[in-house]
């Protein structure tokens, strides 16, 4: 066509339109840089004052902000935000093209953002796209963008009432998209990253199922050679490795690896998009190397950052590749402590904190991996000038508001875990309230009890290190405990919060009491998952993880509302020191707090708090000894670092005078201490009174708040008239599928109803032992007693159960207990009569004390026996029979139920010392302990003597044991009482 003809230029145009699209569609470069050289010619041949001159200048601009957004040409930026602004110069306002060009303009202001960091015009974008949603056409494109804008605020302020809004805005954008709409890939990868930055932020799991779900289905609708389907793959393997990161799915893993390796093998080398599949690779390979702990796989996660790092230094997005370099430069050094790599390492996250705007919500995290590797060369090197620029890193981590609260914490623990914080007083008391502050965030109530249990157990053991460095530092006792309070425990207190008596605030206010209640129930109800088979993802899932944000967001203003109005100033706040000497009105309250840096003993006593420094007791004891927990040499080692001491300061030197009531005290241990039997300590094959046993009558609580609690509820003793249920339910498990036959259960549960009929009480033994009925009979009883099999699980706390018929179909796990509201009823004792029913075999869980025995509490148990590891059949038919005749002689009472477990196990101890030939008067024989073997109790009949764990038929039933010197583990230790 000559030069000069009329329809050149609309030829031109035609064909720079046609080669645009085509590049969406099937990604070659070629056709894009045609369509803007075929662009820039018909924008100079436009005269000035031509009619289509403003559209032409308007379709440059935005080719040169697509190609921006591929290829990261900064110039590419800044021209089209110079196109599209003459074009909308030229534009009337009223003209109908004028929305679609500020649009644009609008769009390539947020790249000006990504590339020069500026507030202003990331403002001035999102001010334009607000102003466009209710006048432009196409309000499906309108919210996308806003949705895409409010990401970049969020990324750049942590701010998560705008991330918040940017998922409402891509949702609402979907909202508006038909199902064969070509943008349809781009909004459902759009929203899958919103909700997939708010579980970052946050936790809740569904905001994660959802996201993948989404991504899924752009995957699956979205054509490989679409210009867009590469940020659709890079969303889908970051989200498979998230997956992985939360439940530790090696498939989920082995998936993001797969579609990660595809992708950069189809990418071309010069596609910008390269940066974050190098970088997502790498971060998968790391998980890789952790879980499989193969060499070649880190060296290849190195070598592949090395390569990202090299080829796109300047992303505006490198610093999440200089992150994750130094991080793998971390495990490499960990392995080989090579000065060059460690060196390397430090290089590595200097450039991540220098690529990094102090706005943006990675900077707590790029300041805390920098601080950790300067402070490992300092402890090397015993340079300080390293410690104090780690000190200083991890404190301005810990202050900013911007990032996510859990890499505050993280921040706060290097800071609590740092040789020598001590020194700076002043920093060391600031860091542990701080960082106990921020743990208090870190699980609102918003989240469901697995997502706020995995954001608690990453933080466990800070609460006693923050007590610790507190008393170290000079603050006393009350402050400690304080501490530990409200860094501790968290799962359970948002629980009894939530589920408080409310009898007080309707008597006066019953408006707030009436929305607390509405409130509360929308919180206190697990959210279907998709993973469960919720229908559409647009309707379900993270849908209800918003439902619960807003009653959250509810409640918090109503809480405010209620504290305003006189005598509820501190309703569901922390204890006060005040409450806390009144929870002690009946016996002490000790919680021993262990900690890196020291051990005490905090004792509570209605006359004051005081603390004990525990000399002889440190973390590393603790830790090795738990491989042996079960020993008699741990229970004199118990006494001897532990008990003795803290019974010295109390003046409980012997046993009680004749006709005297035996002390009551509540023991709270924290960190790995809980796995350890307090309540027996001391030497039981010696004469005198150098027990726990034979000088006190110990409880165990997970918390001193858990106590003030359980005592406010409302009182309902069995066999009373006091109005509520008055029969025990009973279950017997001697058959149980899959696992070995307990010979004693049924004599066992005969013995408890022949108790309980003794003292009035009906009893109910369900025709189906499956959990829906036993469920169902909880609700209306005053007692349960369970016989059976227990499993407890150390990788997910939540699914320790016992096991009932229907266990491999539907368990009665931990779970499903704590979302279970028994309170209203006040049921009086669970007793557990099976394996490891008290035990926390998950080191993370131990902050939270996630047991069976602590969620039939929550539940709504007054008192619960439980046990801490494996325990056996016969020997528990002796343990229950002695505490329901102890019950029997002595009526319903709170003494009645620790006073007969305590009863039981004495007497349980005498006839094993006396039938070891060690009795406990000067007639004791004096033979070695070699040979002689644990021998059952006479009291105890019946054949067989299975172990009530977790172990399947046909295989090895002897309980877990550690037989030192000839004896092994005494069979009456592991029964423990949690209750007032």
């Amino acid at each position: 066509m000559p030069l000069s003809h009329p329809r050149r230029i609309l030829v031109q145009h035609n064909l720079a339109e046609f080669l645009s699209d085509q590049f969406e569609w099937f990604s070659k470069k070629a056709d894009l840089e045609e369509s803007i050289q075929l662009s820039r010619k018909i924008a100079a041949a436009t005269p000035l004052g031509d009619p289509h001159r403003a559209l032409i200048l308007r379709n440059l601009g935005s080719r040169l902000g697509i190609r921006y957004f591929h290829y990261y040409k900064v110039e590419d930026s800044e021209e089209a935000f110079l196109y599209l602004k003459k074009s909308l110069e030229i534009l009337p306002d009223e003209d109908p093209e004028a929305p679609l060009c500020r649009l644009l303009v609008a769009m390539n202001l947020s790249y000006r953002h990504l590339h020069a960091g500026s507030v202003e015009d990331l403002d001035e974008a999102i001010s334009i796209t607000k102003s466009l949603v209710g006048i432009h056409e196409d309000k499906a494109g309108v919210l996308h963008q806003l949705g895409i804008q409010l990401g970049l605020k969020y990324a750049s302020t942590g701010d998560l009432q705008i991330l918040n809004e940017a998922v409402e805005a891509v949702r609402g954008s979907l909202a508006h998209t038909s199902a064969d709409d070509q943008y349809r890939p781009q909004r459902l990868t759009h929203l899958s990253t919103q909700l997939h930055n708010r579980w970052k932020h946050q936790g809740a799991m569904g905001d994660l199922e959802e996201s993948i779900a989404f991504t899924r289905d752009a995957f699956r609708i979205i054509r490989h050679s679409h210009s867009n389907w590469i940020q659709v793959v890079i969303g889908l393997g970051a989200r498979l490795m998230d997956m992985y990161r939360r439940t530790r799915s090696a498939e989920d893993l082995s998936e993001a690896i797969r579609v990660t390796e595809e992708a950069i093998a189809l990418t071309p080398g010069d596609d910008i998009n390269q940066a974050a599949l190098l970088s997502n690779l790498a971060s998968c390979l790391g998980f890789e190397w952790k879980r499989m702990r193969n060499v070649k796989v880190l060296d290849r996660s190195i070598s592949t950052l090395r390569e990202g790092v090299k080829r796109y230094g300047d992303h505006p997005f490198a610093g999440a590749i200089h992150d994750n370099f130094a991080l793998a430069l971390i495990e490499k050094y960990n392995l080989e402590h090579s000065k060059e790599i460690l060196e390397e390492g430090i290089q590595a996250a200097r450039e991540a904190v220098a690529s990094t705007s102090e706005s943006h919500l990675d900077w707590a995290r790029r300041l805390g991996i920098l601080g950790s590797m300067l402070y490992g060369r300092s402890q090397i090197e015993g340079s300080d000038a390293d410690l104090q620029e780690s000190l200083r890193l991890w404190r301005s981590g810990i202050d900013h508001s911007g990032s996510p609260i859990h890499e505050r914490v993280d921040c706060g623990r290097h800071l609590l875990s740092c040789k020598g914080i001590c020194s700076d007083t002043d920093l060391a008391y600031y860091a542990a309230r701080t960082t106990i502050q921020l743990i208090g965030l870190s699980a609102p109530n918003a989240l469901e009890i697995p997502d706020k249990h995995y954001a608690l157990s990453n933080a466990v053991g800070l609460a006693s290190d923050a007590a610790a460095v507190a008393l170290e530092v000079g603050q006393d006792a009350v402050c400690a405990v304080e501490l530990l309070e409200s860094g501790r425990n968290l799962l359970a207190g948002s629980l009894r919060g939530i589920r408080t008596d409310l009898s007080s605030l309707q008597q006066l206010h019953p408006d707030l009491a009436g929305s607390f209640v509405s409130l509360r129930d929308q919180l206190d109800q697990p959210v279907s998952h998709l993973g469960s088979g919720a229908g559409d993802p647009l309707k379900a899932g993270s849908a209800q993880v918003d439902r619960r944000r807003l009653a959250d967001e509810k409640m918090g203003a109503l809480l405010e509302e209620i504290r305003a109005r006189p005598g509820f100033e501190r309703f569901l706040l922390c204890s006060t020191e005040d409450e806390m000497r009144g929870a002690a009105a009946d016996g002490s309250i000790v919680v021993v707090n262990v900690s890196w840096l020291r051990c005490d003993a905090l004792i509570v006593q209605k006359n004051g708090v005081r603390a004990l420094r525990l000399p002889k007791l440190s973390l590393k004891d603790i830790k090795e000894r738990a491989r042996n927990v079960q020993s008699l040499e741990v229970l004199t080692w118990l006494w001897d670092a532990i008990v003795e001491p803290i019974f010295s300061e109390l003046e409980l030197t012997g046993h009680p005078a004749p006709g005297e009531p035996w002390p009551r005290i509540w023991w709270v241990p924290t960190g790995p201490l809980v796995q350890f039997p307090l309540h027996v300590a001391g030497y039981h094959l010696e004469k005198g009174s150098k027990t726990t046993l034979d000088r006190a009558i110990s409880s165990y609580s997970s918390s001193i708040r858990s106590i003030i609690h359980t005592r406010q509820q409302k009182l309902s003793l069995p066999a009373s008239d006091h109005g509520g249920p008055q029969n025990a339910v009973l279950v017997a498990m001697q058959k149980t599928p899959g696992f070995n036959t307990l010979a004693n259960a049924e004599s066992e549960v005969d013995a408890v109803e022949a108790a309980c009929k003794a003292m009035g009480m009906p009893c109910k033994r369900p025709d189906l032992q499956r959990r829906r009925q036993v469920a169902e009979a909880l609700e209306e009883c005053a007692m349960f007693h369970f016989a059976g099999h227990g499993s407890s699980s150390a990788q997910h706390p939540l699914k320790s159960s016992i096991l009932l018929e229907d266990h491999q179909e539907e368990a009665l796990t931990i779970e499903s207990l704590l979302q279970t509201r028994l309170g209203s009823n006040a049921p009086f004792l669970a007793y557990l009569s099976a394996c490891g029913t008290g035990e926390v075999r998950d080191d993370h869980s131990a902050d939270e004390s996630i047991h069976l025995t602590s969620a039939f509490q929550l539940a709504g148990f007054r008192h619960v026996v439980g046990t801490l590891w494996d325990v056996e059949d016969r020997t528990c038919v002796g343990m229950a029979r002695l505490t329901y005749e102890y019950i029997q002689k002595h009526g319903w009472s709170d003494d009645s139920i620790s006073g007969g477990l305590h009863h039981a196990t004495r007497k349980l101890r005498d006839n094993w010392a006396r039938l070891h030939g060690f009795g406990r008067d000067e007639s004791a024989s004096k033979r070695g302990l070699q040979g002689i073997e644990d021998l059952l109790m006479p009291e105890v009949e019946g054949p067989g003597n299975m172990s009530r764990s977790f172990r399947q038929s046909g295989t090895e039933s002897s309980p877990r044991t550690i037989a030192p010197e000839g004896i092994s583990g005494p069979k009456w230790v592991p029964y423990i009482h949690h209750g007032v």
